[in-house]
């Protein structure tokens, strides 16, 4: 596992594109999958609540500790960072492995520039996280946050100067995120990378700032949504096949904090999406429970949105069991 904890000042390059009927949360062009919106809502419940997140999610370790790693703004999904994180996941699974410089060469900060074009700012900043070997997104997120193998290795302190990748997941600075996923032939297989991005306004705006589902347990299916505003939500829901799910806080405040849902798992693969008065997560189009049943696919765009049976029974678990 290695990491990266630097700052690059770059000048502005306008560059815009127009995607209709796409907004936060939004599938475009296959950007983000399953995994990469997974490791966002991670990323962002750890960002807003780390003490209980450490607690939850990491162990026992003296880590994010609240004197060190106070509660910080969640980040947005911004597509060129996405494209720049999952092009790197890509290369190191296919050609040579974890490192940060591309594998013909190209340094990090190069390779970020060419698909990082700011337009709100005069100059930012960018980190990068990368790490091999984890199945899973909660997996990937706790190794980044330990730093190492804590059966092997003693955990690095907060702010000790060896907790790069855990200063990255919690740096103030950076608004906006992509997280890449690629598995191929290089050893350990899996990889996964985070381009951080810092703008002064990020791409998205809105108090559902990211969520998807997770398998925690193998009878159960979690839904989680990161909500962000200086007021707690009205009707927070998941509304799962045309059926509203309230949700609770589970992790931070009720404004700033982590919602949560918790079903038994189906046979078959559901569509979804959250919302509350102030919002809607995908803004447009309806995600897919992936992993259950046998769907492949994990977003439905608007465009294709059809009408979906509403199911018998209500199969909620209680949402301390995620």
């Amino acid at each position: 596992m290695n990491g990266l904890n630097r700052f690059v000042p770059i000048l502005l390059v306008i560059s815009s594109a127009a995607f209709p009927q796409r907004g936060n949360g939004d599938q475009v062009g296959g950007y983000p999958t399953f995994y990469e919106r997974q490791l966002l809502v991670l990323t962002n419940a750890c960002r807003m609540a780390p003490a209980q997140f450490r607690e939850r999610y990491i162990g026992d370790y003296q880590v994010l500790l609240p004197q060190n790693y106070a509660p910080v703004k969640p980040l947005y999904w911004n597509l060129a960072l996405n494209h720049s994180s999952r092009a790197h996941a890509m290369d190191m699974a296919n050609n040579c492995g974890l490192q940060h410089n591309s594998c013909d060469g190209t340094d990090f900060a190069t390779r970020v520039k060419s698909y990082y074009l700011n337009k709100n700012s005069q100059s930012y900043t960018f980190g990068e996280n990368i790490s091999t070997g984890t199945a899973t997104a909660i997996a990937t997120l706790k190794l980044w946050v330990l730093e190492v193998d804590p059966s092997s290795s003693p955990v690095p302190a907060d702010l000790s100067g060896n907790d790069a990748h855990r200063q990255n997941l919690m740096r103030t600075e950076f608004r906006e995120l992509g997280c890449g996923y690629a598995y191929g032939p290089e050893q350990w297989y899996s990889f996964w990378v985070q381009d951080f991005g810092t703008c002064g306004h990020p791409t998205f705006s809105g108090p559902l700032v990211s969520g998807s589902h997770f398998f925690i347990t193998p009878d159960s299916i979690t839904f989680l949504v990161n909500y962000y505003s200086a007021l707690p939500p009205d009707n927070l829901k998941c509304t799962i096949d045309s059926v509203d799910f309230p949700m609770i806080i589970a992790m931070g405040t009720a404004s700033r904090g982590t919602y949560a849902l918790t079903l038994k798992t189906d046979m078959d693969v559901r569509q979804y999406f959250f919302s509350c008065s102030g919002g809607r997560y995908p803004e447009y189009g309806m995600l897919l429970t992936i992993e259950e049943g046998n769907g492949t696919s994990d977003y439905i765009p608007p465009e294709s949105i059809g009408v979906t049976s509403v199911p018998s029974n209500d199969t909620r678990l209680p949402s301390e069991g995620f």
